[in-house]
């Protein structure tokens, strides 16, 4: 693939797939990564920095910071978990809550790496309402069952987006899933992704309107007027 213009993408349900990392570092400008992934109480920015150091041997790999909720303007690790999940998976502990920030070098580029360990949903709600700029929405539905929700099209992530009129130009996405409404194919499948190695679809925003109701809908089903009640 030639190599796209973005600065920054979010990965939910990221897990230890660090051949994103590799991937974007190699064909992208990406100067920022935003994962997030619950997983289970064993995992750890300790844990984390260790298995990207054994799948990226040739990246300079340093941990920064464990960065606390005022860092994106929230009050407490709540704000980074939706209820609806509240209760619905074993691993979705908000006390084991953290996010980890490291820095990555590889030749003449350096990264950096947000990992959120908290509830992929609410954490893009977070992120958009920070107008931080997503360049690129990675989404798999894959794990245990998708756990409490899925990524693809018509889901919460995707009304997120729309609702804030803050849609990513591209979206990288499993090849057996639907894109979100509004993007066309750009690539064939390619890569061998996450610990399952699916090959992935590159999309892009094309400049058709997309009716905004059915969204807003699947928006206010999730908040019922309001956020994290």
């Amino acid at each position: 693939m030639e190599i796209i213009n973005i600065k920054s993408l979010f990965y939910p349900g990221a897990g230890n797939d660090y051949a994103v990392i590799k991937h974007f570092v190699n064909n992208s400008t990406i100067e920022t990564f935003y994962f997030c992934d619950y997983l289970n109480r064993d995992f750890r920015p300790e844990s984390i920095l260790s298995e990207m150091r054994g799948q990226l041997k040739e990246f300079n790999i340093k941990y920064i910071a464990s960065l606390q909720p005022a860092y994106f303007n929230q009050t407490n690790w709540e704000d980074f978990w939706c209820h609806e999940s509240d209760g619905q998976t074993f691993s979705g502990l908000k006390e084991n809550s953290f996010i980890a920030l490291y820095r990555i070098e590889y030749l003449n580029k350096i990264v950096e790496l947000y990992y959120f360990g908290t509830e992929a949903i609410e954490t893009y709600r977070v992120l958009v309402e920070n107008n931080i700029k997503i360049d690129l929405v990675i989404t798999q539905d894959h794990g245990l069952g998708c756990l409490w929700t899925t990524f693809g099209e018509g889901s919460y992530l995707e009304a997120i987006a729309r609702v804030n009129d803050k849609m990513p130009r591209y979206l990288l996405i499993g090849e057996h899933m639907r894109a979100w409404k509004g993007y066309d194919k750009l690539s064939e499948p390619f890569g061998a992704f996450g610990i399952h190695e699916h090959p992935r679809i590159m999309y892009q925003l094309s400049l058709r309107e997309i009716e905004l109701i059915e969204y807003k809908g699947i928006y206010n089903t999730l908040y019922n007027g309001s956020i994290n009640y």
